[in-house]
């Protein structure tokens, strides 16, 4: 891994960017972190290349300033209902047979994998082991070592719109910067948030950002599905907006500072002050009303993100849920959500940063990128990242996600 390493988490509202290097014991550290307004980002996807560029490049400058170091190369994360991901699987025989497993035996049954088609206008950027067998021994997590006749590989198969892709390459280039790789913040905010027993036990994390929800399932330790509902935490803003005639930010100042999910938390008699566009002055009103309106939308929220888990076709492995994001910072969501899942465990999460990673990213809001960073970093450093075509640019790199939080983060 090069001495510092950037990524940047570019949603619809913010784009949060980091400075990742290696302590003196060659575990990461957070060293500096900003945050921008994100411009050109709609729903976690880019709609315009050039005002994203801006964005990136305003990250990036914004960092600099921190960190002393100029941002050259990028890591990027993104949202968006152009990702999917598809379980493959691959064998090879050991030979000869008996002899211990190495790692180009991974590499080689990684690769035979990844031999699935992929629909047109799509592209592979992802291969990430769920589960190695062993002579049809499952569940063996390091292979590496263990003598055997055939190996055998369950792995994810995550792809993307080529277009995506390329908006996404090319935003970079305009912002004076070069791409080392996309990851879907579906899996980034999972590896922000949960510990290797979460994900090993089953987990769906869904990161509530301002345009869309972001899911990802994890389950024996691996990615098992991805889902993204296009629709977030500023439906509630913009409901509050229509419904009581005020600007978008006053709106947003309404559910930041006297929200919250559940009416019933809102007494009698409170009441706040509004600012509607067609009054000079704020007027009052029972706090009630603002919190009718809110209850609403996050009940459809939680709803669609429960009914987006139960589309992946793997909610039977979900022994836990987990809420983070922005959206998720609003007072009573976790309750709202926890009623949608229906007796699954739910809890709401701040990023599990730990020392080598300081305080500097201890918000909801920072999860995907401190996920991306523990991706970015762990995927650095494995032996399981070689290039796998000619090109050796970044779509041709396999990504072993069991390296990542296979108790190496």
């Amino acid at each position: 891994m090069n001495e510092q390493t950037f990524v940047l988490d570019l949603g619809t509202s913010k784009a949060a960017i980091l400075a990742v290097e290696a302590d003196v014991v060659g575990h990461p550290h957070i060293s500096a972190a900003a945050t921008v307004p994100s411009k050109g980002v709609r729903r976690g996807q880019i709609v315009d290349v050039d005002l994203a560029a801006v964005t990136i490049d305003e990250a990036c400058r914004k960092l600099q300033q921190l960190c002393g170091r100029e941002v050259g190369t990028l890591a990027l994360g993104l949202g968006g209902l152009h990702f999917d991901c598809t379980t493959a699987q691959g064998f090879v025989p050991v030979f000869p047979a008996g002899r211990a497993i190495t790692p180009e035996d991974i590499l080689q049954v990684l690769n035979h994998s990844r031999q699935v088609p992929v629909s047109p206008g799509r592209e592979q950027i992802h291969a990430l082991p769920r589960e190695f067998r062993v002579d049809g021994k499952r569940g063996v997590r390091e292979p590496v070592g263990t003598s055997g006749a055939k190996l055998e590989v369950l792995t994810s198969i995550v792809t993307s719109r080529s277009s995506d892709l390329a908006d996404a390459e090319r935003a970079t280039e305009l912002a004076g910067r070069r791409l080392d790789q996309i990851v879907p913040v579906h899996i980034a905010a999972g590896l922000g948030v949960t510990t290797d027993a979460d994900r090993e036990a089953g987990v769906a994390v869904i990161d509530l950002g301002a345009g869309s929800m972001t899911i990802g399932i994890f389950t024996s330790g691996g990615l098992a599905a991805l889902a993204s509902v296009p629709i977030g935490a500023q439906s509630v803003t913009n409901d509050i907006a229509a419904l009581l005639k005020t600007s978008t930010d006053e709106a947003e100042r309404l559910k930041t500072h006297h929200g919250a999910a559940l009416a019933d938390d809102a007494g009698d008699n409170e009441s706040v002050q509004v600012l509607q566009e067609d009054h000079d002055r704020p007027r009052d009103m029972k706090r009630r009303v603002l919190c009718e309106i809110i209850e609403c939308r996050a009940r459809e929220l939680a709803r669609l993100a429960a009914d987006a888990v139960v589309g992946t076709g793997v909610a039977h492995e979900v022994r836990a849920v987990v809420v983070t994001g922005g959206g998720s910072l609003l007072k009573g969501s976790g309750n709202v959500f926890a009623e949608a899942f229906d007796g699954v465990p739910l809890s709401v999460r701040t990023p599990q940063i730990g020392g080598a990673y300081g305080p500097v990213v201890s918000k909801p809001g920072m999860a995907a990128s401190l996920g991306l960073a523990r991706f970015v970093f762990a995927a650095s450093a494995s032996d399981l990242v070689p290039a796998t075509g000619d090109s050796g640019g970044w779509k041709q790199r396999v990504r072993s996600l069991l390296s990542v939080i296979g108790g190496r983060n």
